[in-house]
């Protein structure tokens, strides 16, 4: 939907230069001084999608979520408590591999 297509930026937007993150088509995580800010949305799907390896992403769409529910349920399965996104979100790579 547009209302939340607007609130991602790419990378390639913010930089007039070809960086690392811009030509893998991550998004650009804002910068936060408060608390509320650091846990929006925006950021935390930002840095969720960036840490996503480029392979995953490229795939289509119904692919794309039955790996992600996979992996995700993957985290969830070998974890005995309640995690975090942080955490989540440091497991992606590892086990999309």
């Amino acid at each position: 939907p547009l209302n939340l297509k607007d609130l991602f930026v790419p990378t390639a937007k913010i930089h007039s230069y070809n960086t690392r993150a811009s030509v893998s088509k991550n998004f650009y995580i804002q910068k936060s001084n408060t608390e509320v800010k650091r846990k929006s949305f925006s950021r935390i799907g930002a840095k969720l999608w960036n840490e996503i390896p480029t392979n995953l992403r490229a795939l289509p769409k119904a692919t794309f979520k039955k790996k992600i529910q996979m992996i995700l349920l993957k985290i969830l399965e070998n974890e005995d408590s309640y995690k975090d996104l942080e955490f989540i979100i440091s497991k992606v790579n590892f086990y999309s591999s």
